[in-house]
């Protein structure tokens, strides 16, 4: 970006209401006429400065001054010392219950997997084939992936066999 770019992005607003100095006009216009992207950025943004309504000038009243400065001394002035004491121990008892709440965690944890089953866990005898496991759960918990048409995507994820690195070799 050169410098007359530079020129035209800064007074923008200012070239666009006409408030430039005489000789910065003439040095934004000259750039103008050679740079198209500056023109074009001059021309929209004129399109929708001069769309804008003109805001109304605000004047606050005489009593604004006056009630901000007392809000402002009120917050210097010190507080009382009972006031004080109170935070300070807020202050330091804030990390003692944090570290409180998490060993409460921790051991409400522990104790939650200390817990005693309700239920045995389901032992499976040794005599029996796990080739017989296998054929009872597919029947009984896939029949519904089984009845997929030949060649379709679904029958492709089914019927992929995923093969260890072991395998391969």
């Amino acid at each position: 970006m050169n410098t007359g770019c530079r020129q035209v992005e800064d007074n923008l607003i200012d070239f666009v209401e006409r408030k430039v100095p005489e000789s910065l006009q003439r040095a934004i216009e000259g750039h103008l006429e050679n740079c198209p992207e500056c023109a074009r950025l001059v021309e929209r943004f004129s399109l929708v400065w001069g769309d804008l309504p003109k805001g109304e000038r605000f004047t606050p009243p005489a009593s604004l001054w006056p009630k901000l400065l007392d809000k402002i001394q009120s917050y210097d002035e010190p507080r009382l010392s009972g006031d004080r004491v109170f935070e300070g121990l807020m202050n330091s008892l804030r990390p003692a219950a944090i570290v409180l709440l998490l060993i409460f965690g921790i051991f409400f944890g522990f104790h939650l997997g200390n817990i005693p089953e309700r239920f045995p866990k389901a032992v499976q005898p040794d005599d029996v084939d796990p080739h017989l496991i296998e054929e009872i759960f597919v029947t009984e918990y896939l029949k519904d992936l089984q009845d997929f048409p030949l060649g379709s995507i679904s029958d492709v994820y089914t019927l992929y066999e995923i093969q260890s690195l072991d395998e391969e070799s």
